[in-house]
């Protein structure tokens, strides 16, 4: 029996942690500063459309998919110019039904500047660490080693959760103790009853067991809030856990000549970074490049003409020196 559970939680594991998104992102950067975002990601439709890395949308994107077909594999495409200056979205998610500080963040800065005898194309780029050992240390070995799943590292993801969303829950002063021995005791026993592969097939039952073991000492308010926030934290969860597996690889092109950047490789014109969801667990995952030209003959001309202006100013202010001959007659 104990080698047919083993072999259902291997199967399961297989099933869940293998079925990546690989996510193929060029940034073509042109001249005055505009650039070019195109993002191509492949892999299981369930996977492409859920929220851990949320895909472009909207009626300014050029967007091709293949989701409405019957297929082993999709694929999904968008692609849009964005201006010199113009924002770019710090998430692609637009909806309000999952709080935007628990998504995947990215900043994005594409700098152009032109000081007449140098131009400068600057590409600094920031996926936000997700802080995931502060929160669940052993969700963070599984995900690292899923080969070597620690023991409780399920239970340590439902400590996080429960705990975390007690301490933002307005319970009052006077049911605190109690509220807090409560959830104290329910996941002592979820301990000693549990172990990963039961409780993670078990999950959403014994999530909402937990959820009515506290709420039945809150009051309404309290109890809609605690729920929310329970829904908040293990969505926030599940994105870490789901992003591990995806794949990101980012190409550019930028004009003029490398300066500097921090790419993995480099092949002719074309920088690449490659990282996947296990690189911002904990760390922010940053790419930057800086490429310039110089112009030499503007910077001769400039240099001659400011030589030609401190000349025409030095005679001038000689020249108003100099006794006018016609006063000195008189």
């Amino acid at each position: 029996m104990q080698k047919r559970v083993n072999f259902l939680f291997i199967l399961f594991f297989i099933i869940i942690f293998t079925s990546c998104v690989e996510h193929n992102i060029s940034i073509i950067v042109y001249p005055e500063g505009s650039f070019d975002y195109d993002h191509s990601a492949t892999g299981d439709k369930k996977d492409l459309l859920d929220f851990d890395f949320p895909l472009p949308t909207g009626l300014d994107w050029v967007i091709n998919h293949n989701f409405n077909e019957n297929s082993e594999e999709y694929n999904f495409r968008a692609v849009k110019n964005f201006k010199d200056g113009e924002n770019f979205p710090q998430s692609f998610f637009n909806s309000d039904s999952i709080s935007n500080e628990i998504l995947l963040d990215h900043h994005f800065s594409i700098d152009y500047s032109n000081k007449f005898i140098r131009e400068n194309w600057d590409i600094n780029i920031t996926y936000s660490s997700r802080k995931a050992s502060e929160k669940y240390p052993l969700v963070v070995q599984f995900l690292k080693d899923q080969d070597n799943p620690p023991a409780d590292w399920v239970f340590n993801g439902l400590t996080y959760i429960f705990n975390q969303a007690l301490s933002e829950t307005d319970i009052g002063f006077n049911l605190e103790p109690m509220v807090k021995l409560d959830l104290e005791h329910w996941l002592n026993k979820i301990n000693q009853n549990y172990n990963n592969e039961s409780l993670q097939s078990n999950f959403e039952f014994i999530k909402n067991e937990g959820i009515k073991i506290i709420c039945k000492n809150l009051l309404e308010k309290a109890s809609i809030q605690f729920t929310d926030l329970v829904d908040k934290y293990e969505n926030e969860a599940r994105i870490t856990i789901d992003l591990a597996d995806d794949i990101i690889e980012l190409t550019t092109v930028m004009p003029g000549l490398l300066i500097s950047s921090n790419a993995d490789s480099a092949f002719g014109d074309t920088l690449l970074w490659r990282f996947s969801g296990v690189d911002i667990l904990d760390d922010d995952f940053v790419i930057s490049a800086q490429s310039s030209i110089y112009y030499k003959d503007r910077f001769q001309w400039f240099g001659v003409l400011t030589l030609l202006f401190i000349a025409f100013i030095t005679l001038y202010l000689i020249a108003r020196k100099v006794p006018d001959p016609m006063k000195m007659s008189k």
